[in-house]
């Protein structure tokens, strides 16, 4: 059985200086406790 799991996560900042709204996602990928990715989303 693999030892697999992704797992997703994600938060919005709101930057009230810029009246930008910041939207980052985390993803982070774990496959069988050898392969980890960490990828990073943001939008502006």
């Amino acid at each position: 059985m693999n030892d697999s799991f992704i797992t997703l996560s994600g938060f919005i900042n709101l930057d009230n200086s810029n009246n930008v709204n910041s939207v980052i996602f985390k993803y982070f990928f774990k496959f069988n406790n050898q392969k980890r990715e960490l990828i990073y989303f943001t939008y502006d």
